[in-house]
């Protein structure tokens, strides 16, 4: 899924023969997330995996988050930034790890339920 992006990523993924979706103009995140997720949908997905393009999460866990999927065990799953080498040292801004950290402690608490980050994505 492209939204509209300046750099190489329709042409390479051109080029490695996958298929893809462009918006004609940048609609935002949301946006792009959406429209991935409704057309994957009507194409018959069994899972759907989205992965920012930002490098803040690893790729080499889609496998084994498809299989957690498909397993049903799980309906859904979700990375963490803030495990593995840590958050800052994958390139989350300081500002957005203190926020980060502070929210989920607060949820965690309001909600009783323990998750390393209830803010699994920047919007």
């Amino acid at each position: 899924m492209d939204d509209a992006s300046r750099d190489e990523t329709v042409a390479i993924a051109g080029e490695l023969g996958l298929r893809y979706l462009v918006h004609e103009s940048n609609r935002g995140y949301g946006a792009n997330q959406k429209t991935c997720y409704r057309h994957a949908l009507a194409m018959g997905a069994d899972v759907v995996v989205m992965l920012p393009a930002d490098y803040q999460y690893t790729p080499r866990l889609i496998t084994a988050m498809a299989a957690m999927l498909t397993s049903g065990v799980y309906e859904v799953v979700l990375g963490s930034r803030l495990l593995g080498r840590g958050a800052l040292a994958d390139g989350m801004p300081l500002y957005e790890f203190v926020s980060n950290r502070a929210l989920t402690m607060f949820q965690s608490v309001c909600l009783r339920r323990r998750l390393t980050e209830y803010h699994s994505r920047k919007s």
